[in-house]
């Protein structure tokens, strides 16, 4: 008989001690090797260069496997024929379509397969999964919590025992096995090993081991979700630069004698009491059936934060707006600036700050053909933005994008055919929305469209992009005042101190790159 070659493939979940594990067992692969175990390194990857800690584990060879580049891999288990295989593949408890998982178990169709999966109780996990989603660069979403948590709990990625139960399906495992991150029986990392049956392990080096802990600050993810609104268009690796400044950034403003903001996340769960219950008797069935090592609870139920909510809101703005100056600054130094054709980013930080000073003066702004404006009003509080763009399919595309989008406040999209409105005061007014505080005119947008608007609206600001001020002095405007930034136009009316719309006094007296005044 035939003794199939061992493997035991640690699947997850993610952010439940991976990253401990799997740095300490490269550590300790001569460790490992000497008592008969292997922890391959030629598929252990390190994506991330601005935080070399940070490791997906085997998740490489997942795509080996797909391209069938599987030679060096091959040759590494060959170097080692009567050892046993160690693989840490965090992402195969969820995240992995069905045909990544079936190819894997192909591949190790004739040994001797267990999976071992290290569980955190899921109210804690999904709190923790969703942080990491939003300050991610690898993800950069922009869901909310409540809006996340119900999708897991739909998705039945909070069912532990259908999980595993699925994932030992797939892999063709003869055994499927788990431990909780946290337990009184000692360190994760020796507690794995233990299971794992590896004697005499350096307890200390295994008690330093820690998860990936870092700035997890309401403000921080907060602004961090809504940039990831505005920097798709970055590079991964601009985006994970992005990450790492704005965590620096983070940590300095909380640093600053008498800041306030800096608590944890307040996290409120989208669930019922009959769904905590039925989650926790999975989780009753999982230990009774021997597969879980101890009993797992649910977590906490709630993560209240004490900070005032106007010095949250104030910290996040705050941290927002040098993200977005960190973001501009990237994109501005990319070799690729076709990217940001239609993006926020290819304007200029100084055009993008003025943009968010006069945004954040009006309560309702008005966008023609301007997505990138819009979508930066949009990630302010307490404003309403609306793009009308021009009827044709690609607007209806981008009008459900953004239906999609959870951003800070509404953004609402129009197909208007904006050449041939007679009366933009008449068209606003059928839709049921304000007269907006501001109206940015695009760059496609025709000095005849620009010049009957600005008449028929008066709006106390307007911003004309890609205008170096032709407009404005082929057809003045009685009242307002120009000032050219980046090749774009800012107008403004002389109101009074304080009155609604005023432009802050000192925003064109302080900019020294060009001031005009109308004649008119």
């Amino acid at each position: 008989m035939t003794v199939r070659r061992r493997v035991v493939i640690h699947v997850g979940q993610t952010k439940a001690g991976s990253t401990s594990l799997q740095n300490y067992l490269e550590a300790e692969r001569d460790m490992l090797l000497q008592r008969g175990w292997v922890f391959p390194r030629s598929i252990l990857g390190r994506h991330n260069p601005f935080d070399k800690k940070r490791t997906p584990g085997h998740l490489p060879l997942l795509t080996r496997l797909s391209t069938q580049d599987t030679a060096e891999f091959e040759a590494e288990l060959a170097a080692a024929p009567e050892a046993s295989v160690i693989l840490s593949v965090e992402n195969l408890f969820s995240d992995q379509p069905d045909k990544a998982l079936e190819r894997l178990g192909t591949f190790f169709n004739d040994w001797d397969v267990e999976i071992l999966a290290v569980l955190r109780p899921q109210l804690d996990w999904l709190w923790s999964r969703y942080v990491e989603n939003i300050l991610s660069g690898f993800r950069c979403s922009t869901e909310r919590f409540e809006t996340y948590a119900r999708k897991a709990l739909d998705n039945g990625t909070l069912d532990y025992g259908r999980r595993i139960a699925h994932v030992q399906r797939l892999l063709g495992a003869r055994k499927a096995s788990a431990i909780q991150l946290s337990d009184e029986k000692g360190p994760l990392v020796a507690r794995f090993l233990d299971f794992l049956g590896i004697p005499d392990i350096d307890e200390t080096e295994a008690e330093k081991a820690h998860d990936n802990r870092r700035g997890r600050a309401a403000f921080l993810i907060e602004a961090k979700r809504r940039l990831n609104t505005l920097t798709k268009e970055l590079s991964v690796i601009q985006r994970l630069e992005l990450e790492h400044k704005l965590r620096q950034r983070a940590a300095e403003m909380a640093a600053e004698p008498g800041f306030v903001g800096a608590s944890p996340l307040t996290t409120h769960f989208p669930f019922s009491n009959s769904d905590l219950e039925a989650l926790q008797s999975r989780n009753d069935a999982l230990f009774a059936s021997g597969v879980l090592d101890s009993r797992l609870t649910l977590g906490r139920r709630d993560y209240l934060d004490e900070t005032p909510p106007l010095e949250i809101a104030a910290a996040t703005r705050r941290l927002f707006c040098d993200g977005v100056t960190m973001a501009a600054a990237l994109a501005a130094d990319s070799s690729e600036p076709d990217r940001f054709e239609n993006s926020l980013l290819h304007l200029s930080s100084d055009v993008i700050a003025e943009l968010s000073s006069v945004l954040e003066r009006h309560q309702y702004s008005l966008h023609l053909d301007a997505l990138e404006t819009a979508t930066l009003a949009a990630c302010g509080d307490g404003h309403l933005a609306t793009l009308l763009l021009p009827p044709c399919p690609l607007t209806y595309g981008v009008s459900a994008q953004w239906d999609r989008t959870e951003t800070a406040s509404p953004l609402v999209t129009l197909p208007v055919d904006i050449d041939h409105i007679d009366d933009m005061q008449a068209c606003l007014t059928r839709f049921g929305l304000p007269r907006p505080g501001v109206i940015v005119f695009g760059s496609k947008i025709s000095d005849t469209v620009k010049s009957s608007v600005m008449r028929q609206i008066q709006p106390p600001e307007a911003v004309f992009l890609d205008d170096s001020g032709d407009f404005f002095f082929n057809d003045p405007l009685p009242k307002y005042r120009a000032l050219s930034v980046g090749g774009c136009l800012f107008l403004s009316r002389g109101l009074a101190d304080g009155e609604y719309g005023a432009p802050d006094s000192s925003a064109t007296s302080e900019c020294d790159k060009g001031e005009y005044q109308s004649n008119a």
